[in-house]
């Protein structure tokens, strides 16, 4: 899994993680672009769970191990911490910041940055006065019909400056 680089192939892989409460205490997950299956064996009854990836909170980098060892980890991150996953595990620090930002892309969710035990913080709440993100925009009752022409507007044409006339 160490070795494993985010790109379009990676929704066709079956990956083996850790599962304290499974049986054997592994669990299999299929990564596909729009959901995630994870299978698991508990107690002798199979389990198949199959969540949309729009169901998880974003993309987080998380720093693990000591600070002789630091070991950076990729996780899909879940209100459950049952179904968050780890995606990625590495000590090389240079080439992390591109499998982070490639796995968020590819899942189509936010940046995190792990603060703790269960802590995220979007990255683009940590900059400050600058947003890297897009704009919040408040959405109002009826906002497509806003932008649309009424019908009886549709078959006006417009005017013609040269047949108006002047009124003194």
């Amino acid at each position: 899994m160490s070795d494993r680089i985010f790109s379009p192939a990676f929704f066709s892989a079956r990956l083996m993680a850790h599962d304290a409460r499974a049986d054997g205490a592994m669990r299999m997950l299929h990564i596909g672009q729009e959901k995630i299956v994870i299978m698991r064996r508990c107690a002798g009854i199979s389990m198949q769970i199959e969540i949309p990836c729009s169901a998880y909170r974003g993309v987080a980098l998380v720093l693990a191990g000591s600070a002789d060892a630091p070991l950076f980890r990729i996780c899909l991150v879940h209100d459950d911490a049952d179904l968050s996953i780890v995606l990625h595990e590495t000590e090389d620090d240079e080439s992390i910041l591109i499998h982070w930002q490639a796995a968020a892309c590819l899942f189509r969710r936010p940046r995190l940055l792990g603060l703790g035990e269960g802590l995220f913080e979007p990255v683009e709440a940590l900059c400050g006065q600058l947003v890297l993100g897009r704009a919040f925009r408040i959405r109002r009752r009826g906002a497509i019909a806003i932008r649309r022409r009424p019908r009886f507007l549709m078959r006006r044409r417009m005017g013609d400056c040269s047949r108006m006339r002047k009124i003194m």
